[in-house]
């Protein structure tokens, strides 16, 4: 007969093999790089906003080159600790969500590692749980002999990625062809001069992103202007890498944490790349990006035209409510946000 420790234990390795259930057990943990940085230092503000609005118990580790500077422009909180932008500040026990806005590129491989780092971990703790699951059921008498392990290799990560990159990376290297065929996108300043390979960088992080095995969003926008200059509106989203125009940090930080929201909700995408742009004038939508993620398309699916139509249409309506469906005759977008 089995004892209620057996039945405990039986039940801890159930929950070891359930990929998500770190991240249902342990609150949520934002790790920021480039904390001090003007697109950085605004997600880490909006993160703090989510505890206090949606998510309560998350926790967010700024990491910064500059811990001076971090903490002075940073609003002191008790979810917030402030670190140095190294290794040893990634949190390799438990699941969390890294944000990469740094610009540094050269320690974003060894980090990505340290979040596989956490996979092994949870193998481990797999191992275990059988291992005692094991030894309770020979003294209690009953038989002893566990399916093999499923996890013979690597399990997948339940922390995710979310990595600030760059419209335009895949443009150096379009054919000819392509190139003429959208000169717009192509003959741009920063694609022609590509200074000191900074796309080719980025499109490199990209790809080892995507060959991590860890679920990921990869967000690329378009020229970055402040406010000053290019006032906030709605971020409009696309995919394909033919996005030009401007966006502003604020609207980028917007996107980046209403994905965050997203993935607290159990919408944790396997592998998400968009552009994003501010159409200045118009309000962000009342209900957040999330529609607005849902007509994106995953990697790897193949972009369809008709798909990619109708998803950029579709966040030009006019108004918050952004749902066409809800017009009827005489009635006006405005007077459906009321």
């Amino acid at each position: 007969m089995f004892t209620p420790l057996c039945h405990l234990a039986m039940f801890l390795s159930f929950l070891f093999s359930i990929p998500s259930v770190y991240a249902l057990l342990i609150p949520t943990t934002y790790v920021v790089t480039g904390a001090s940085g003007r697109v950085g230092s605004i997600v880490v503000s909006n993160l703090l906003n989510l505890e206090a609005d949606e998510q309560k118990g998350l926790k967010v580790i700024a990491l910064s080159t500059n811990i001076t500077k971090a903490t002075s422009i940073l609003p002191p909180h008790p979810s917030l600790s402030i670190l140095p932008y190294s290794l040893t500040s990634i949190p390799t026990t438990q699941p969390c969500t890294l944000i990469h806005c740094s610009s540094d590129l050269a320690k974003f491989p060894d980090i990505v590692r340290s979040l596989q780092g956490y996979s092994r971990f949870k193998g481990r703790a797999r191992r275990i749980g059988r291992y005692v699951k094991s030894r309770l059921l020979r003294r209690s008498g009953r038989p002893c002999d566990l399916p093999p392990s499923t996890s013979t290799s690597t399990p997948t990560s339940t922390s995710s990625i979310i990595l600030l990159s760059s419209a335009g990376v895949t443009r150096p290297s379009w054919s000819t062809t392509k190139s003429k065929r959208y000169p717009q996108s192509h003959d741009i300043p920063i694609i022609r001069l590509n200074p000191g390979g900074v796309l080719d960088r980025k499109f490199e992080s990209e790809e080892y992103v995507r060959s991590s095995n860890i679920p990921y969003t990869i967000v690329r926008p378009v020229g970055l202007k402040s406010e000053d200059v290019w006032p906030p509106g709605r971020p409009v989203l696309t995919q394909g890498d033919y996005a030009v125009g401007r966006c502003t940090p604020s609207d980028l930080a917007y996107v980046i944490t209403s994905s965050c929201a997203s993935e607290s909700k159990g919408w944790k995408r396997q592998g998400l790349t968009f552009e994003v742009q501010t159409l200045t004038g118009y309000p962000r939508p009342r209900d957040g990006m999330e529609n607005v993620f849902d007509i994106l398309t995953l990697d790897g699916y193949g972009l369809n035209s008709d798909d990619a139509g109708y998803g950029f249409v579709q966040q030009l309506l006019p108004g918050e409510e952004q749902d066409g469906s809800k017009l009827e005759m005489g009635r006006s977008y405005e007077q459906v946000d009321k």
